[in-house]
């Protein structure tokens, strides 16, 4: 059990990166006033044959990786057990879906991985998949005229009792048994590729001064009537009020927060479970349009979904001059991995296109606002907006 205890350490020590880290000599504590004496301290010293019997000789060390090697075997991999269907968006199933598996397992102490491909085909639209041992498994489903859709399983750890994992590490024969990762109800919809075009981009960083220290609020705007090829710079335009109709470029897009005394109002959101982080918003972002007839329309993303894939259509309808949107939305939607911002749709100069509000950033005190607006116009004036999955 002592060469266990030892062994344990060396790991530890060994996995956290730790085992090189010298003390500076600068941070020691001072020990002037409870020194002991060198009779004390030869009293406490080990003998030569204490400290050779307690360390691990070359064969002890390999013997303790290798009975570790298959701890980790046993508790970091198991069983998957997985099965479904493969439907179209009307919900009828599909045939001939072709379905490529990529299996992970751990090696060694799990510093490095081995995959393992396997093609199988669903062809009455029905699968079932079961293999062991793996730490993760991925399933990639193809179909021609369809999007492919990608599945993802992850082992979780078993649940071993200290005791066998003790003896395990001390060389004995346990019966652990075998984690499973079971779906048998998988439903995967696989979307068919529609009719996809090419929209031009436009916007940028579009900035919002706060008039502190200024007599009107100024910023930079996006202006449609600039062609943004091959420099997407050129149509943004600086402005000395944003607040001036006249004086913004007609159809363009600007932001304005609100303010107080001369700065921007601003709300804080902390978010984090293990780093707490402190994430700086304008209390209300408004999003403008200079078009009596354009607007925008808020699209409703979902969380694990690409909202941009989905954006195909623009409604004919709905559209409003400004987008309110509060810090606790922009947060919200920030936080909606994988898409990260606010996404909506637009309507400028009788054109229709798709966009979003990424990054939000407050500097200069609280007297300058950017956000980083991506605007996609459809260059034809029809409302598809369909720009396929990239």
């Amino acid at each position: 059990m002592r060469k266990y205890v030892i062994g344990t350490l060396l790991l530890a020590a060994f996995l956290s990166g730790f085992a090189g880290m010298l003390l500076r000599a600068d941070s020691a504590p001072e020990f002037d006033d409870d020194e002991m004496t060198e009779e004390e301290f030869d009293d406490d010293e080990m003998t030569e044959e204490e400290f050779d019997d307690d360390e691990m000789t070359e064969e002890e060390a390999i013997e303790f990786f290798l009975r570790a090697e298959r701890l980790m075997a046993k508790t970091a991999q198991g069983r998957f057990i997985l099965a479904g269907e493969v439907v179209d968006q009307e919900g009828n199933r599909l045939q001939d879906v072709r379905i490529s598996l990529r299996m992970t397992q751990l090696i060694g102490l799990g510093w490095n991985t081995k995959n393992t491909f396997e093609s199988i085909v669903a062809t009455n639209g029905m699968f079932k998949v079961d293999v062991r041992p793996y730490a993760g498994i991925t399933l990639y489903f193809r179909k021609d005229g369809y999007y492919v859709e990608e599945e993802n399983f992850n082992f979780r750890s078993a649940d071993v009792p200290r005791e066998a994992e003790i003896a395990i590490m001390e060389g004995k024969e346990v019966e652990v048994e075998e984690g499973v990762v079971r779906h048998e109800n998988l439903r995967v919809v696989l979307e068919k590729i529609g009719d996809v075009t090419k929209l031009v981009g436009y916007g940028g960083p579009l900035e919002f001064l706060a008039p502190y220290e200024r007599e009107t609020p100024g910023g930079v705007v996006v202006d449609f009537r600039e062609n943004p090829v091959p420099y997407r710079e050129r149509v943004l335009k600086r402005i000395d009020d944003v607040n001036d109709v006249e004086a913004l470029p007609p159809g363009g897009v600007s932001i304005v927060a609100d303010t107080d005394d001369g700065r921007i109002l601003t709300h804080t959101i902390t978010h984090g479970q293990w780093d707490r982080l402190d994430r700086v918003y304008p209390q209300v972002l408004r999003l403008r349009i200079n078009d009596p007839e354009g607007g925008f329309v808020l699209y409703e993303q979902e969380e694990g979904k690409h909202a941009r894939w989905f954006m195909k259509r623009a409604p004919a309808e709905g559209y409003v001059p400004e987008l309110v949107l509060t810090a606790e939305e922009l947060h919200a939607r920030w936080m909606m991995s994988p898409s990260r911002g606010t996404y909506f749709y637009f309507k400028t100069g009788g054109r229709y296109g798709k966009g979003s509000v990424g990054e939000v950033l407050l500097e200069d005190g609280g007297t300058r606002l950017i956000a980083y607006v991506a605007l996609s116009l459809q260059p034809d004036g029809s409302r598809n907006v369909d720009t396929g999955r990239r």
